[in-house]
C-alpha cells in the first residue's frame, strides 16, 4: 500500500478558498470528489479573517487543518499556523518574481514560498514555478471531469441534440446573415435593434481593450440621464434641491438623521426592485443541433482568447455548407451581453461571407447540464487561445471522447497531438502580465497561425466525411488519454503524496484562537 493510502493518525479536514471567479470554483468541483476520498472539506469564504478561527474549530474536532488555496497567487491568503497547499491558475511561461509596481502580493514567487507545496494543473505550470526556483515541493494534478461526461457517447452524424437555452443563431435557414444591419437576439419576440451610430462605435470595440469598453461604459450609463431625461430623476432631483434649501435649516440634528436613515433604507428597496424588474436577458428557446457541429468559449474578460482567428478561420473554410455549425459559449454578463454579443456579430460581418452555415451564441454562464448537452451534439471541440495553463473544457472534452482541435503550445500542448485531434502551428509574441499595470512586456504567448487553423478544421471535417473510422480512432484515443492522466484515482494519489510530504502539525496549536 502506497504512503498515501495510510490512515493517518488524525484525520484531514481540508480547509478550501477559492478565489471570486468562475474557474477557481470549477477547478475546486473538479478536485473536491479527491479530496473528499482524503478527508473532509469545509469552504473558507474569508480566510483573512476566519481561516484561523475554522482551523480551530477542526483541531478541536480531532482533524488535522489543512489550507487548499485555489485561484491567482496575488488572490490567495497564507498564513504559517496552517499547512497550505497551493493550487495555482496561471496561463503565461513565466511568473512575476519581483514587486511588479511595488507592489507585493505580485510577487507569486515569494507567495508560492510560503506555501507547504503547489499543486500545479498541468506540468506547463508547475514549470512556471520550477523555473522561478520556488523553494517548495511543485507536483502536477490533472483536474479530472465530472462523472457525466464519460458516460457521453461517441458523436454520430445521425445524433440531433435539442436544448433550452438562451442563444442567438446567425446564418443558415433559420438564423440571421452576419451582414444584416442590425443584431438579432433571438428569442420569443424579441429583437434588439442598434442605430447607425451605436452600431459605429461597435465596430471599433473589437480593436479596443476591456478596461476601455468598461470605462466607456461608466461614461455612458453616467450621460444617459442627461442625454435622455427621466421625469422620476428630474423630479427627484428637484426635491432634493427644495429639502437642502427649505427643510433642512430648520430641522434638529436628530430629526436630520431620521430621515437620512429613512431614505437610505427607501432607496436600497428601489434600488433591488429594479434590479429584479431589469433583468430582460435573453429568454431560454429551443435549440436544435445536429450535423457536424464544432464547439468553442469566449469571455472578452479573458485577454488570451483569440476569437478572431477562430471565426474567420471557420467562416472561411464552412460558409457554404449548411450541414456545419460553429456553437460558441459567450461567457457573459447582464451588463456585458449586447456589447459582447455585437463584438462577436462584429467580427461575423468582418468576413463578407453569406452564411450558409450556422453560428449558434449560446449566451453564458451555462449550466453543467447544458454543457454537457452541447458536448453530446459536439463533434469537435476548438480552442485558440494565446496561452494556456490549464482548459478544464478541453478536458472534458476529452472524456467525451471529442477530438479536440487546439495550438500546439502551453498546456495544449501536453495533450493534443494528431492521435487526440489537430494540432495548430503558433509563433511567438512578447506580451505582459495582466496583473501589470505598466503593460511592460515581461512574457511570451503564441498566436495561432491563421492558415494553419484553417487547413485543421478542413482536415477535420474531410475526417469526418471520408473516413469516420479514423474519428471513431480519434474519439478512442481522446477518451484513453483522459482516463490515463485525469482519473480520480490518480488524482487522489497525487495529492496524498503531496500531503504526506507536509511537515507534522503540533495538536493545540491553535488554543490561543478560541
Amino acid at each position: 500500500m502506497s504512503s498515501s493510502a495510510k490512515t493517518p493518525s488524525r484525520p484531514r479536514a481540508f480547509l478550501v478558498s477559492t478565489a471570486r471567479t468562475a474557474e477557481a470554483e470549477r477547478l475546486f468541483h473538479a478536485l473536491s470528489p479527491a479530496l473528499a476520498t482524503l478527508g473532509t472539506i469545509r469552504r473558507v469564504a474569508n480566510p483573512e479573517s476566519s481561516l484561523l478561527f475554522i482551523a480551530s474549530e477542526a483541531e478541536a474536532a480531532g482533524h488535522t487543518p489543512i489550507q487548499v488555496a485555489i485561484g491567482p497567487l496575488d488572490s490567495c491568503y497564507l498564513t504559517p499556523a496552517v499547512p497550505t497547499l497551493l493550487i495555482p491558475i496561471w496561463d503565461y511561461p513565466h511568473i512575476p518574481t519581483t514587486d511588479v509596481n511595488y507592489n507585493g502580493r505580485t510577487n507569486w514567487a515569494r507567495i508560492a514560498g510560503r506555501a507547504d507545496a503547489v499543486l500545479a494543473p498541468s506540468t506547463f505550470i508547475a514549470d512556471t514555478f520550477r523555473h522561478a526556483q520556488v523553494p517548495v515541493p511543485v507536483d502536477v494534478v490533472n483536474p479530472p471531469a465530472p462523472q457525466d461526461w464519460l458516460e457521453l457517447p461517441t458523436w454520430g452524424e445521425r445524433m440531433p441534440v435539442s436544448l433550452t437555452v438562451p442563444h442567438v443563431i446567425w446564418g443558415g435557414e433559420t438564423g440571421d446573415d452576419a451582414d444584416d444591419e442590425e443584431i438579432v437576439l433571438r428569442g420569443p419576440a424579441r429583437r434588439q435593434k442598434v442605430s447607425a451610430g451605436r452600431r459605429a462605435i461597435r465596430r471599433v470595440k473589437p480593436y479596443l481593450s476591456n478596461a476601455t469598453i468598461e470605462k466607456l461604459d461608466r461614461y455612458r450609463e453616467s450621460l444617459s440621464p442627461l442625454i435622455q431625461p427621466n421625469p422620476a430623476k428630474m423630479a427627484a432631483g428637484v426635491g432634493k434641491v427644495c429639502y437642502r434649501t427649505l427643510v433642512r435649516p430648520w430641522i434638529s440634528d436628530g430629526v436630520r438623521t431620521r430621515l437620512k436613515s429613512a431614505a437610505v433604507r427607501v432607496g436600497r428597496k428601489h434600488t433591488a426592485h429594479a434590479h429584479h424588474m431589469a433583468s430582460d436577458r435573453l429568454p431560454a428557446a429551443e435549440l436544435t443541433l445536429s450535423g457536424l457541429v464544432y464547439s468553442a468559449v469566449v469571455d472578452y474578460r479573458e485577454p488570451i482568447r483569440d476569437e478572431i482567428s477562430l471565426i474567420t478561420a471557420f467562416l472561411h473554410a464552412f460558409s457554404d455548407r449548411p450541414d456545419v455549425t460553429l456553437v460558441l459559449r459567450l461567457e457573459t454578463t447582464h451588463e456585458r451581453e449586447v456589447s459582447d454579443l455585437a463584438r462577436l456579430h462584429s467580427v461575423c460581418r468582418s468576413t463578407g461571407k453569406t452564411l450558409q452555415c450556422r453560428i449558434v451564441v449560446v449566451l453564458g454562464p451555462v449550466a453543467e447540464s447544458d454543457r454537457v448537452g452541447i458536448a453530446r451534439a459536439t463533434s469537435y471541440f476548438v480552442e485558440t487561445s494565446q496561452t494556456c495553463g490549464h482548459s478544464l473544457d478541453m478536458i472534458e472534452s476529452l472524456a467525451a471522447g471529442r477530438p479536440v482541435i487546439a495550438p500546439g503550445h502551453s498546456a495544449y500542448a501536453e495533450w493534443i497531438d494528431e492521435r487526440v485531434g489537430f494540432s495548430a502551428s503558433t509563433t511567438t509574441e512578447p506580451t505582459f502580465w495582466p496583473i501589470d499595470p505598466t503593460r511592460t512586456h515581461t512574457t511570451t504567448w503564441e498566436r495561432v497561425i491563421w492558415s494553419d487553423l484553417h487547413a485543421k478544421l478542413v482536415d477535420s471535417a474531410a475526417v469526418v466525411a471520408g473516413s469516420p473510422r479514423h474519428y471513431e480512432e480519434l474519439s478512442s484515443a481522446a477518451r484513453r488519454l483522459y482516463r490515463e492522466r485525469a482519473n480520480q484515482e490518480a488524482v487522489a494519489r497525487q495529492i496524498g503524496r503531496a500531503i504526506d510530504r507536509i511537515k507534522h502539525h503540533t495538536p493545540g496549536a491553535f488554543t490561543w484562537v478560541a
